[in-house]
């Protein structure tokens, strides 16, 4: 898997517009190694599309990491690399926290090495469960999207907990688009848990 930070000259995470270099990492041997290094600014940017083309330059170089992490990404920034395909999480705290936010404990890698996770596991009378980080670690080639949208499609769901670092940022609208509505709550571990459910799901409603 590989995760891409935007940072600033003193390697901090940085929001797009502060920040000025994306550092692509990759986990090798359990550990996150810098992968690529991709220098951007937006000083000469004067429209839209000098906006799109240098975002554009950004995913070329990428390649196949489709995972954004910035403290911050809004407006039409946001839409563009959206566009592009990426999978972008805004997040505080240290690159190394970031990262390690994406990183699975060595009994979670053994038990995905074995088969023994399913990406959605059947609580029963409708609810499902999917952590997002493990399903992402697992396919290098999938985002939050990827793995979400098709259950939420198909609809054959009462409620959904989705376990993550944070919740993805296309939350509101697109689940409002398909008349879902969720909740969020924090687990003893630290992480996420959105709730999602249809709107005559009462429980989160009220």
């Amino acid at each position: 898997m590989k995760v891409a930070l935007c940072l600033s000259s003193e390697d901090r995470l940085e929001s797009f517009i502060e920040g000025n270099k994306i550092n692509i990492y990759e986990m090798d041997q359990g550990k996150w190694q810098l992968n690529q290094h991709i220098p951007y600014s937006l000083e000469k940017i004067n429209s839209i599309e000098d906006m799109r083309y240098e975002i554009k330059s950004i995913a070329d170089l990428a390649k196949d990491c489709r995972v954004l992490i910035a403290r911050k990404i809004s407006g039409i920034f946001y839409t563009v690399f959206e566009t592009a395909g990426f999978d972008i999480w805004e997040m505080a705290g240290t690159p190394k926290e970031a990262l390690d936010s994406f990183s699975l404990t060595d009994n979670q890698e053994k038990e995905l090495k074995r088969g023994k996770s399913e990406i959605f596991r059947d609580l029963g009378e409708g609810c499902y469960e999917i952590n997002l980080t493990e399903g992402m670690r697992k396919d290098k080639n999938a985002t939050s999207k990827s793995l979400l949208l098709p259950f939420l499609k198909n609809g054959r769901f009462f409620k959904i907990n989705v376990i993550c670092s944070h919740v993805p940022p296309w939350f509101d609208a697109k689940l409002s688009e398909m008349s879902l509505i969720y909740k969020v709550y924090e687990t003893e571990k630290g992480e996420k848990l959105a709730e999602i459910c249809k709107n005559i799901c009462s429980d989160i409603a009220e």
